[in-house]
Order: C-alpha cells, then sequence, then structure tokens
C-alpha cells in the first residue's frame, strides 16, 4: 500500500474512532511510526480532527516510544489556496492546535504527556499567545484555559 493511501486510511480510522482496525492497522504495519514525519502528521491530525476521541490520541501517543511532543510540522501550501507560496506555509505544534480549537480535553492530555506550552525549541520563537494571535484564535475561550492551566504570563508576553 502506498504512503498517501496508508495516511488516508489511517485519517479514516481516528475520524471514525475505530480503535480496533487501528489495532489491526499497526498490526500489519507494525514500523509505520519509524518514520518521525508520519507520526507527527497522524498525531496533529488526531488532534486536529472533531470526531476523534481522546482515548484515540492516547493510543497514537502511546504508539511510539519517543513521546517528545514539543515539535513542529511546516503545513504545505493547498492547491485551492490564492498563492502557492511560501507565506502560506504554516506551522503546526501539537499542544497549540489542541488550544486553538478548543479541544482543551485534548490538550490536557498532551501536557500530561509533557508537552510544553512555552519553551518550543523552533526557528519560528512563538509562545503560545503569538501562535493564537497570529492564528486569529485569541478567544476568551483560549485565554481563560491557558490561565487555568498555570501558565506563567512574564513581562515579554505583556
Amino acid at each position: 500500500m502506498d504512503a498517501e493511501l496508508k495516511i488516508e486510511e489511517l485519517k479514516e480510522l481516528i475520524s471514525n474512532n475505530q480503535k480496533l482496525y487501528l489495532e489491526d492497522f499497526f498490526d500489519v504495519h507494525s514500523n509505520y511510526f519509524e518514520d518521525l514525519n508520519n507520526f507527527n502528521e497522524i498525531l496533529i491530525y488526531t488532534i486536529e480532527c472533531a470526531t476523534a476521541s481522546t482515548k484515540i490520541l492516547k493510543y497514537i501517543i502511546n504508539l511510539r516510544e519517543d513521546k517528545n511532543l514539543n515539535y513542529y510540522i511546516l503545513t504545505k501550501p493547498t492547491e485551492d489556496s490564492e498563492s502557492n507560496n511560501e507565506s502560506n506555509t504554516k506551522i503546526k505544534i501539537p499542544l497549540f492546535e489542541a488550544v486553538k480549537n478548543n479541544f482543551f480535553d485534548k490538550a490536557n492530555i498532551l501536557i500530561s504527556y509533557k508537552a510544553d506550552k512555552v519553551d518550543i525549541n523552533y526557528s519560528y520563537q512563538q509562545n503560545i499567545f503569538d501562535y493564537l494571535y497570529n492564528s486569529k484564535c485569541l478567544s476568551t475561550k483560549t485565554l481563560k484555559y491557558i490561565l487555568s492551566s498555570k501558565y506563567n504570563i512574564t513581562l515579554s508576553i505583556i
């Protein structure tokens, strides 16, 4: 099965919360997540998918030995974007995506696996406030969640 078909099959299983079929998939393709990019893409998809359960999210995280969730991926512009240039490329960070989409139960799971709200080591050097603001997703709801999760607000943030 070619890589794109595998990803599409996985996405369908995740969005339909078919954990038993996911388990079967990984029994057959046990080394699928050896390619870190596959894992990162599928994890971000699971976080962003409104129909994917927290049970599925935990299952996906636990498939990997290395549970480092402090990473980012760059998404390519879609074919239907007005301009297919580099400025349309977006970064996606697991914890930040969960908060951005108001999936606070998923964000709590990511935090329990040590996803960091502050110290994401990447070249864009944004904190969660910058990320949400630049994504036009900084709302009262997301702000309340961040503050309730004991985020340390420093002078540089203000």
